[in-house]
């Protein structure tokens, strides 16, 4: 059995290799670029339900009017 401080280390390990991995692969967040894409339509008046699909509820695009106007997350 380990003791309670191996247990922590080994944890902390674990989330330190996970961390490193989420900010060294090569990955891009397409969602969150789809979502700055619609939230930057609204800000210019259009309606994107009667223009374009979008699969999500209807407030997520407003969450993202503040970072389209910002042009950033």
């Amino acid at each position: 059995m380990l003791k309670m401080s191996n247990k922590y280390f080994i944890y902390t390990i674990f989330t330190l290799l996970l961390l490193m991995e989420a900010f060294l692969t090569p990955t891009y967040n397409w969602d969150l670029d789809h979502e700055m894409y619609f939230g930057s339509r609204l800000l210019h008046g259009e309606l994107i339900w009667t223009n374009e699909f979008h699969d999500k509820l209807p407030f997520v695009p407003f969450l993202f009017v503040i970072p389209a106007y910002f042009l950033s997350v």
